[in-house]
């Protein structure tokens, strides 16, 4: 099984990760030649952290991969997660929402077993 991206989220980070290449591109911290090998390198990383009121905490970040990384891609973005995460999160499906009141990825993570109001808390037996 793996982690999926909606169309919706999917242009999301493809957003996310461009404005990120030319932040590094506008502080000198890549050169500009340097902008394709990051455009492709960068991905959509998830996991899990202890905490939250129901166990864990889900995250979502533009970043690089590291080895221990198990590694899919759905809509041309290359999605990073920790194997233990992984554990927790094979199966989910990550969708961008946009509202009156706010705009924000959302998980629907099947191996949930309950989570809490503020959306980002999340338990598992």
């Amino acid at each position: 099984m793996t982690i999926e991206l909606t169309v919706k989220a999917a242009e999301r980070v493809k957003s996310l990760i461009e404005k990120r290449v030319q932040e590094w591109i506008d502080k000198n911290t890549i050169e500009p030649k340097e902008k394709d090998q990051y455009l492709k390198t960068l991905g959509f990383r998830v996991g899990l952290e202890g905490g939250g009121c129901s166990g864990f905490t889900y995250y979502s970040k533009v970043d690089e991969p590291t080895d221990n990384d198990v590694v899919f891609s759905w809509h041309g973005v290359n999605i990073y997660v920790d194997a233990q995460s992984y554990a927790y999160l094979y199966g989910t499906k990550v969708d961008w929402v946009e509202t009156d009141m706010e705009q924000k990825f959302v998980f629907d993570i099947p191996k949930s077993t309950g989570g809490c109001g503020c959306g980002k808390s999340v338990g598992f037996d």
